[in-house]
């Protein structure tokens, strides 16, 4: 990747990052219930997930490489996953899961990732590395709210197999 590209992809990422509700949102600090806080950090991961859940999905449409394809499928799968198991316990806590739709932060990952797949293969992978980067922070980012151990797990877990989606995007391309 040239100095030039890295620079517009870190841009990119900067800006896509500041214009979302981070799970470290001033929303979810002062929440006065643990209970409160547990599900607006919650909902923030699922709407991470949903998004690049999305995000896949144009990604995988670009691409004609069936491993590729076959890889990318098995982390779109996870973040399906991801976003059912992590509804299922803001329901339990008696929140409301978002919906399964982009979000304004989504709409501008997916322009950007429409702009990278015109570019080929190699653009398709650096616009997934972006969006994984920008999903690990998020899970990193939640980590530092207070939350129940049990909570912290999943989402320990959950970043864990983003840092592993990531790893592997990195040597795609």
């Amino acid at each position: 990747m040239n100095k030039i590209s890295l620079k517009i992809q870190t841009v990119v990422f900067l800006l896509i990052a500041g214009c979302s509700s981070v799970p470290v949102s001033e929303e979810a600090i002062t929440k006065s219930s643990q209970n409160e806080r547990t599900i607006s950090v919650l909902n923030n991961l699922i709407q991470v997930d949903i998004d690049t859940y999305h995000t896949y999905t144009q990604a995988i449409q670009a691409l004609s490489s069936p491993h590729s394809i076959q890889t990318l499928n098995t982390f779109r799968n996870e973040h399906e996953q991801h976003i059912h198991t992590l509804s299922k316990i803001v329901r339990a806590k008696g929140g409301i899961p978002p919906e399964f739709s982009r979000d304004f932060k989504g709409y501008m990952i997916s322009g950007y990732t429409a702009v990278k797949v015109k570019g080929g293969m190699h653009s398709v992978f650096q616009a997934m590395e972006t969006n994984e980067a920008l999903t690990v922070k998020y899970h990193k980012d939640a980590l530092k709210v207070d939350l129940p151990s049990d909570i912290r797990n999943l989402i320990q877990v959950h970043l864990k197999a983003e840092e592993k989606h990531l790893a592997s995007i990195k040597k795609m391309h």
